[in-house]
């Protein structure tokens, strides 16, 4: 892999390090820091990852105070947002044929216009991209 879509349930491990296979998720991030992977995500990506941390606030998980410092820290994470033109159209043809939500047909697609494999630890999208015949790879495959 020289290059993956990394989707809100990879991302969201790097801040909420007590959910399953959170090691894998920051080798990912250790490797895009390093260079040696390139990261691409859809535009929709942080705000996912605020309404994730929210929840976690409103569940006990995660502390308010870090609210805006974990956001902070991925704005200035370089990972290349995909343009959204089309984006909106081509997720939701996707959607529809694959039976998942646009938001995440939206890294499928961003995942074939790169010509790169979508990173994901969310099950139904990992089976449904599969079946489909995209680039998909579940984050617990990964070595450590």
């Amino acid at each position: 892999m020289t290059g993956i879509v990394i989707d809100a349930s990879v991302v969201g491990k790097w801040f909420l390090g007590d959910e399953d296979d959170a090691d894998r998720a920051l080798g990912l991030r250790a490797r895009l820091i390093d260079g040696d992977l390139e990261g691409f995500a859809p535009p929709h990506l942080p705000l996912e990852i605020a309404g994730a941390l929210v929840r976690s606030v409103r569940r006990g998980r995660f502390g308010a105070e870090g609210v805006a410092p974990s956001l902070a820290a991925l704005e200035s994470f370089s990972l290349e947002v995909a343009d959204l033109h089309g984006l909106a159209r081509s997720a939701a043809e996707v959607g529809l044929a694959i039976g998942v939500h646009p938001y995440d047909a939206a890294y499928l697609v961003v995942a074939r216009a790169r010509r790169v494999p979508l990173v994901t630890a969310d099950e139904p999208l990992y089976e449904a991209g599969l079946r489909a015949g995209f680039d998909v790879v579940f984050l617990r495959d990964l070595p450590l």
